[in-house]
């Protein structure tokens, strides 16, 4: 230093440092893919999803809404998160997590296990809770994108050897990066 001219670091309230921690994450790593073993896996008010994710040296505190979540989890498994890092004003440094993936066979077929298990736990896979299905259907909900050729194929065929069958459709993107927030409600008149 020279002369008059000290050179001083910024001083910031706590609220305006993690605004700009904040901004400054959000910039650099607006999203980002992580991978890693499962830990502390915990959901309150069936809503809130809280976890650890870990490797041999490191643990990162993540959060999600259930519905980011594939289906059932459990601790010890490998996953990938898409997501956001974030520094919240209480409640320390987290990772918010868009969506969940299991990863590698193994991983999805303990999912799909898991999930089964549940629902038989349940009894919904009961002899006793099955009913027929109408023949021919009356009705029917067709989820999948209105201008889609899977969407004009299954109106062609089913008038064809239905005719009159009604139609509940379900306008959503299935496929590419927009699919899995695409949650609108069934088209009028259909």
């Amino acid at each position: 230093m020279t002369g008059d001219r000290q050179m001083t670091n910024p001083i910031f309230s706590v609220s305006d440092f993690v605004a700009v921690l904040n901004q400054t994450l959000e910039f650099a790593y607006p999203f980002v893919e992580v991978e890693g073993e499962l830990s502390n896996f915990r959901v309150s008010k069936n809503k809130w999803v809280y976890f650890d994710l870990k490797d041999e040296t490191a643990s990162l505190k993540c959060f999600a809404t259930v519905y980011a979540l594939p289906g059932p989890l459990e601790d010890g498994m490998v996953v990938r998160v898409v997501g956001s890092p974030r520094l919240h004003p209480l409640y320390n440094f987290s990772f918010q997590v868009q969506s969940v993936v299991p990863v590698g066979e193994g991983a999805l077929r303990r999912a799909a296990d898991m999930l089964a298990a549940k629902l038989e736990k349940e009894g919904l896979f009961d002899s006793s809770r099955k009913r027929p299905l109408p023949y021919p259907p009356r009705r029917v909900a067709l989820i999948t994108a209105g201008d889609s050729a899977a969407y004009a194929d299954f109106v062609k065929i089913s008038n064809a050897r239905w005719g009159g069958l009604h139609i509940v459709h379900y306008n959503v993107l299935v496929q590419g990066e927009q699919a899995p927030g695409d949650h609108r409600r069934p088209q009028k008149g259909e």
